[in-house]
């Protein structure tokens, strides 16, 4: 798992991002998807790209991995 905090506060109060990488793995991403997507989310947090192109994106990745969304 990844996880992302900015405040020390106990475990039940912490604050952030947090990416379960068994459940994408099981999904079938792979190693570069999983570096691809953390660009990606990278990029929607600084702000540094546009709405379209993340739901293109999105459904590229989503398509290729064969999910029901």
């Amino acid at each position: 798992d990844i996880s992302v905090s900015y405040t020390h506060l106990d475990v039940y109060k912490r604050q952030g991002l947090r990416l379960g990488t068994a459940a994408l793995t099981s999904r079938g991403l792979g190693a570069e998807q999983a570096r691809e997507l953390g660009i990606a989310i990278g990029s929607v947090i600084n702000g540094s790209i546009e709405d379209k192109a993340v739901v293109q994106y999105s459904k590229q990745l989503a398509k290729s991995l064969s999910w029901y969304y």
